[in-house]
Formats: C-alpha cells, sequence, structure tokens
C-alpha cells in the first residue's frame, strides 16, 4: 500500500510542476514586449510616417500653393507656420516655425549615407557642416561632410563630401571642381590657412 504524500511533500511537487509554465509564460510576455517596442530599422531614402514627412509633404503642398507669410510677435522676420505637424502639441506650446527649404535653395541632392545600416555607433553618428567664403565673394559657402557609409562598405563606394557655392539669394549650387571626398565624416570645420 501506498503511503500518500506529506502536506511539505505535496507542496514540492506542485511547485516543481508550476515553475515551468510560470517561467514559459513570463519569457513569452518578455518576448512580446521586447518585439512591440524593438526599434523599427531604418533605410535611408525610405519614406517614413513621422514628423519629417509631415513636414515634407506640407512643403509640396505649399510650393503649389501660393505662399502665405505669417508674422510672429516675438520676431520681425517673416516664417511660414508649420500648421499641420501630424500630431496634436500640448496645450500652451507655441506652433512650429519650421519650412523645408532644401530643394528649393538647391541642397536636395546630397547623400549623407551610402549603403545599408549596419547599426554601429559612428553610423548613427551625425555628419558635420562649416561654412565659409571658399570663393571671396563675400557670401558664405556651405561644406557639407557626408557620413560616408556602413562600416564594412570600401572607401570607393562611400558617399562624397560635397562643397556647395553660395549664389547669395538662398540658393546653392554644388561646385562640380572640387575634389570627391569620401570619408566617414563626423565634423567639419573651416579655417583661412593665408
Amino acid at each position: 500500500m501506498k503511503r500518500p504524500l506529506s502536506r511539505r511533500h505535496r507542496r514540492i511537487v506542485w511547485t516543481a510542476s508550476t515553475l515551468p509554465a510560470l517561467t514559459l509564460m513570463g519569457a513569452l510576455l518578455a518576448w512580446r514586449i521586447q518585439r512591440e517596442n524593438a526599434p523599427e530599422e531604418y533605410t535611408p531614402g525610405e519614406t517614413s510616417t513621422d514628423i519629417t514627412t509631415a513636414i515634407s509633404d506640407q512643403a509640396a503642398r505649399k510650393a503649389a500653393a501660393p505662399v502665405q507669410a505669417a508674422r510672429t510677435e516675438a520676431s520681425a522676420r517673416v516664417t511660414d507656420a508649420l500648421r499641420n505637424p501630424g500630431r496634436k502639441l500640448p496645450g500652451g506650446a507655441p506652433k512650429p516655425l519650421f519650412t523645408d527649404v532644401t530643394k528649393t535653395a538647391g541642397l536636395a541632392s546630397f547623400v549623407q549615407f551610402q549603403g545599408s545600416r549596419t547599426s554601429q555607433l559612428p553610423e548613427d553618428m551625425g555628419s558635420g557642416v562649416a561654412w565659409g567664403d571658399f570663393d571671396n565673394d563675400g557670401n558664405e559657402d556651405l561644406f557639407v561632410v557626408s557620413g560616408g557609409g556602413a562600416l564594412n562598405l570600401p572607401d570607393s563606394q562611400l558617399a562624397p563630401s560635397v562643397l556647395y557655392r553660395n549664389l547669395g539669394n538662398g540658393h546653392f549650387e554644388k561646385v562640380q571642381d572640387f575634389p570627391e571626398t569620401r570619408i566617414r565624416g563626423m565634423a567639419a570645420a573651416w579655417g583661412d590657412y593665408n
């Protein structure tokens, strides 16, 4: 005849049988939370539904419609108000006053990153710009440093840094005879050596 298990032994058997099930449920829950909160992969040039896309869409609509400028009380400077950034602003927050002018200024051809991202730290850092008057016409010209590309990309395939000539009217043009500089840049500095 089998002797019944003591109360202590029943608790040990119950705990031993329940613990793996609880561990499995916890692991599934942690996996699901991690999957839902993982950041989206971003490929340079892909469309996105974030604020940048909303700004670009609005800029395209404004380009087709007559421009209406708004004056701010804090400044006499004329700005274009960003009326619909895609989400509600907190109460009392000032309206953003940004307008994407990269295309109209002639700066939209610049490519900051080439190839697919590998999520290494240098790829996540921004590149730099430097202002200086390289042609001595009195207008500050713009040198834009490229982030290059993935760390495993050969130097010959990196996106080049670009020098833009300031035309003096809010527009820039790429300097064609500037030497092609393909680096993994993170900053720029301008100096006058003579």
